[in-house]
């Protein structure tokens, strides 16, 4: 695919520092298409296919997840940040026909994203449902549309990342309302163990641009210790808490990598050979050479580590960094 992995060259040179996400449909989304023939609502031919002749469903979903697999590989060998794989039509399932019909597939395409060394999002629309069984399947990121307040999202998909979820049409809304929702949305997200700030699903299409810049200008610029403040250890315990950056967010005891870099309980850092980057927050902005910048505030690198405002320090590896 030259096509593809000239176009995320291109994108990725463009961007400078900030990260681009790879994207997949996923193998029930795709399928859909492939058997209606298009968008549905019922998806009644792709259920009777999947109910009435689960060989020849369990062959087409093997293909479509190695096609899936395969296309999130060339984006991230010509330098995707991160994958995103996508179930436009999983809210159209029941949490049992998910788990048997369609999650082995979508897990295959995630567990060979895996070996890939970037983050995995797993996003579907209507999925309140699933979310727990969409974790499951192999995501470090669970999307969340707009449908499902992430109050009642965290708690259901464990010890990962969520990614959402202001409702689109909320940038059709005057500034003060827009923002004042994004706000909810962003302080929800501090009980999770990261948040990605996104919209609930996609860009409605007669959208104004300025309002999404609005909407990025107010989200980027957001403190993150609105609420909380301060810092807490608990010494001799391996458990802190923090509270000006990601809300309430305790830690397990720490544990080293051969890279030298901490968990948290996977990562303080997500280390590359270009840089680390700080986790939590969620507000990651961009992954540059030989450093990394998150919400404003910069990070850097030495061969012997780094030193940041982050709490970053003493990385054995280039652009490796631990907690302190």
């Amino acid at each position: 695919m030259p096509f593809i992995t000239e176009s995320v060259r291109r994108l990725v040179g463009e961007l400078g520092g900030t990260p681009l996400i790879g994207f997949a449909g996923a193998p029930f989304t795709v399928a859909s298409y492939l058997v209606e023939g298009g968008p549905s609502k019922e998806h009644a031919k792709t259920k009777a296919m999947m109910f009435g002749a689960p060989d020849v469903w369990d062959a087409l979903m093997r293909k479509i997840a190695g096609i899936a697999a395969a296309y999130l590989e060339v984006q991230v060998a010509a330098g995707a940040s991160a994958v995103q794989l996508f179930d436009s039509w999983a809210g159209a399932l029941t949490p049992r026909d998910y788990r048997d019909h369609v999650m082995p597939h979508s897990a295959r395409v995630l567990e060979r994203a895996g070996a890939l060394g970037v983050p995995r999002i797993h996003f579907g629309v209507g999925t309140g449902s699933l979310l727990e069984l969409m974790g499951e399947a192999g995501a470090d990121v669970v999307g969340v549309d707009w449908r499902t307040p992430l109050e009642h999202a965290v708690p259901r998909v464990g010890d990962r990342a969520v990614q959402g979820n202001l409702d689109p049409t909320l940038v059709f809304a005057p500034a003060e309302v827009m923002t004042a929702r994004a706000a909810e949305v962003i302080e929800a997200g501090r009980a999770a163990r990261g948040h990605i700030f996104n919209l609930g699903h996609g860009v409605i299409p007669s959208t104004d641009p300025a309002a999404l810049e609005r909407l990025t200008e107010f989200v980027q610029s957001y403190p993150l210790g609105s609420r909380a403040a301060g810092r807490r250890r608990e010494r001799g315990t391996g458990v802190r808490t923090l509270a000006g950056e990601n809300g309430a967010w305790r830690r397990k005891p720490r544990t080293r990598s051969p890279s030298g870099c901490g968990r948290r309980p996977r990562s303080d850092c997500r280390c590359s050979p270009a840089g680390c980057s700080p986790e939590p927050p969620a507000t990651r902005r961009s992954l540059v050479p030989g450093g990394c910048r998150s919400g404003g505030r910069s990070f850097w690198s030495s061969p012997a580590g780094t030193v940041g405002p982050c709490g970053c320090s003493g990385g054995t590896a280039p652009g490796c960094c631990r907690g302190r």
